[in-house]
């Protein structure tokens, strides 16, 4: 643009002053990759506007190189792959038109186009076999994920995120799917009046999880989006997973490193039945705790209706199920505030009776603490969406839900949701449709979707799988997938063989193509007329680019004389030929012009004198 409206070159007190203007925004903040990603791009765009060499041009070819490297590392979605293969093509593009100023823009694009078909192959064989190493080193996601909710569980928690449909994590099972399982994040159990928080835990007290050999597979395979905290989702009681896991029945699930999700990770897990626990007097006094003078209303209503179920816990939580059911008790998206209230448990059931997941799992957790029941608040994910078409469960921030676990002698922690209590007919009609399009989907056979949906499905697919397969491809995948093609195990050293073999092997063929093609395309008389002019050179004789043929012979002679009939003749023959030609006969005039090339060449062989 610069150039095609003349601009004046800016100065250069002015490009300092905007980069340091620019650098001056970033001042303050958290030094991370992403600050000197964007500094670096701050540089770009200001050397774009002081382009006015070739040289510029190239190092603006170079950075844009290091940018599109910086992109695939840290933005890991399937549409950065066909931004970068455009991207990869202009820049390549552009090197050739610096090297070939005349030619085209359409010659250097199929060119470039050319150059990038024949790259991919090669890349892709090479993203297979060359040796996987781990690295030493984590790149955190550009786009920092939030799991909407911490180790602190309060009235309107979880509510506000029903409109947030961002995804969280992504499970695939390697037996039968769980449509409708309970994904538990972290366990709460200590009650201030006012929140439910996380009880003090000591690492040490975490179990390691067995690894996951061979035959030891894996139920389900989770792929969880940063979110910068350090617990992970599961399903059923752990018992062994990969990689490095740590776990507690009581807390949490975690990687061995302690360290939050700062980027996608990918874990899967092998799960039972949870063991029975008897509860030792702690986790009973932790079980069953609650602050002192609140609540006086529940605290009574809630021992007065333990006495009538003659302390019998089930016949307690059937109660229980059909005093929600039956009273009015609703499951709305904008409950009335509680907060402002000290007995936060007496306003909503017995005044407002109106509340999300967080006020029912609380209320209910409460009630069972009241009467000496243990109990405690589960955070985590319900449901999710099916896709028939990856066999994988997405879930979104929009279903994240609390539920409680409560503790029976002789069985062990029980799973309750108290908001299935609710009647239907008082669920809020926005909640209650996304639950029953949930339903219908998932009970619905792919043949009977609407095209629209089965398109949805089948990108949502392919970008699962790319993600699985391409971003995920670490060393225990390749062994897996070179054991599956028949190759057994390969070492490091022999997979740095195979890999430099294979790419040997591909640029012999790439010649052998090359050649063969050249040849195909290459014009059959003017190929047959260069291995003319190679016999012409066998005589000593200087070919000029510019010489025709009647040149060259007249060279020829006059080096070899005894050569002159035979040439005489040629000629003639050729210029016959050449006056004959005509659109009618053009294609045996050339069959018989090579055909007189190729008996020359042999008469000439005849004749050359160093013919052995």
């Amino acid at each position: 643009m610069a150039d095609y409206f003349n601009y004046q070159r800016i100065s250069a007190w002015l490009l300092f002053s905007l980069t340091i203007g620019c650098i001056s925004l970033l001042y303050g903040q958290q030094l991370t990759i992403e600050i000197f990603i964007r500094c670096f791009l701050i540089f770009v765009i200001f050397k774009c506007l002081e382009t006015y060499t070739v040289r510029d041009i190239r190092v603006l070819v170079i950075c844009n190189f290091f940018l599109m490297f910086a992109a695939l590392i840290l933005i890991q979605e399937l549409w950065i792959i066909l931004y970068l293969l455009i991207a990869i093509l202009a820049n390549l593009s552009i090197m050739l038109k610096l090297s070939a100023t005349d030619v085209s823009l359409r010659q250097i694009g199929s060119k470039s186009g050319k150059q990038l078909l024949i790259a991919i192959p090669l890349s892709i064989l090479l993203f297979f076999i060359f040796p996987r190493v781990v690295p030493h080193w984590n790149v955190p996601a550009l786009t920092k994920g939030s799991i909407g909710f911490s180790d602190t569980m309060s009235p309107g928690t979880i509510s506000e995120l029903f409109n947030d449909d961002s995804v969280v994590m992504q499970i695939t099972f390697k037996k039968t799917p769980i449509m409708e399982g309970y994904w538990r994040g972290i366990i709460l159990s200590f009650y201030t009046g006012e929140s439910w928080n996380s009880t003090w835990y000591n690492y040490f007290n975490f179990i390691h999880l067995s690894d996951l050999s061979g035959a030891d597979t894996a139920d389900y395979e989770v792929i969880l989006e940063p979110k910068q905290k350090k617990w992970l989702f599961y399903e059923g009681y752990p018992v062994a997973g990969e990689p490095n896991l740590i776990f507690s029945p009581n807390h949490w699930l975690v990687r061995q490193n302690k360290e939050p999700i700062v980027q996608r990770f990918i874990y899967s897990l092998k799960v039972q039945a949870a063991p029975y626990h008897v509860l030792n007097r702690n986790e009973y006094e932790e079980a069953t705790q609650l602050p002192a003078n609140i609540n006086p209303r529940l605290n009574a209503w809630a021992q007065e209706q333990f006495v009538k179920t003659h302390h019998d816990i089930k016949s307690f939580i059937a109660f229980l199920r059909n005093y929600i059911n039956q009273e009015n008790f609703w499951y709305t998206l904008t409950p009335p505030p509680i907060n402002t209230s000290k007995n936060q448990m007496d306003t909503f059931w017995f005044d407002t009776q109106k509340g999300f997941c967080e006020h029912y799992a609380s209320a209910v957790s409460y009630i069972l603490r009241a009467v000496g029941i243990p109990a405690r608040v589960v955070l985590g994910y319900y449901g999710g969406q099916w896709n028939p078409i990856s066999n994988a469960i997405t879930l979104q921030q929009n279903d994240a839900h609390a539920w409680l676990e409560y503790w029976q002698a002789g069985i062990g922690w029980q799973q309750l949701d108290p908001t299935s209590f609710v009647a239907p007919a008082r669920i809020d009609k926005t909640i209650l449709s996304r639950e029953n399009l949930l339903q219908q989907e998932d009970s619905l056979n792919i043949s009977t979707l609407a095209f629209g949906r089965k398109f949805q499905f089948f990108l949502e697919s392919v970008q699962f799988f790319s993600e699985r397969w391409f971003l995920y491809y670490n060393p225990n995948s390749q062994q897996n997938l070179l054991q599956n093609a028949g190759l057994g195990e390969l070492n490091t050293g022999e997979l740095l063989q195979a890999s430099v073999g294979c790419m040997t092997v591909f640029f012999i063929l790439l010649g052998i193509w090359s050649q063969w093609w050249q040849k195909r395309t290459l014009d059959p008389l003017l190929a047959e007329y260069h291995l003319l002019q190679n016999e012409f050179r066998r005589f000593n004789i200087s070919i000029e680019p510019s010489a025709t043929l009647k040149q060259q012979c007249k060279s020829l002679i006059n080096n070899a004389p005894a050569l002159a009939p035979v040439l005489a003749d040629f000629f003639n023959r050729y210029e016959q030929l050449r006056l004959r030609q005509s659109a009618k006969d053009a294609k045996e005039n050339i069959k018989a012009t090579i055909a007189l090339f190729k008996t020359l060449r042999y008469r000439l062989r005849s004749h050359y004198p160093h013919k052995k």
